[in-house]
């Protein structure tokens, strides 16, 4: 399936808006997305995960899909669905970022866990 997708680059300068919807079974091989070229186009890619267990395994890899850094981008998370964003308004900037947000989550999520497994077992 990678092989037959080469690197996404618009050029043209006349670009407003850009939407492209992608599903993703599995690793990031490779930069798929370069949207330096347009900084004046709103960008809108929606990555659909083959299941939710692909997103936590491969957020880290998120950022390698794309030349930019996802620090320039919105990330937002619905279930197996990703949107990356970016708005070409004046004084715009990026106020989610899912791949790391998600990533704080789980540590949460896992320490009140061992906590309660923990407590758990001076009982048992």
């Amino acid at each position: 399936m990678w092989g037959s997708i080469s690197l996404i680059k618009p050029t043209d300068p006349r670009l407003e808006s850009i939407d492209i919807s992608l599903e993703i079974g599995g690793l990031y091989p490779r930069e798929l997305f370069d949207f330096s070229s347009v900084p004046q186009a709103h960008v809108r890619v929606t990555l659909t995960f083959s299941q939710k267990p692909a997103w936590k395994e491969n957020r880290r890899k998120l950022g390698t899909l794309f030349v930019e850094s996802l620090r320039g981008f919105d990330v937002v998370r619905n279930e197996c669905t990703v949107f990356v964003s970016r708005s070409p308004k004046p004084g715009w900037k990026p106020q989610y970022q899912a791949q790391i947000e998600d990533e704080w989550r789980d540590e949460q999520e896992e320490r009140s866990m061992t906590a309660y497994y923990a407590s758990r077992r001076k009982y048992y």
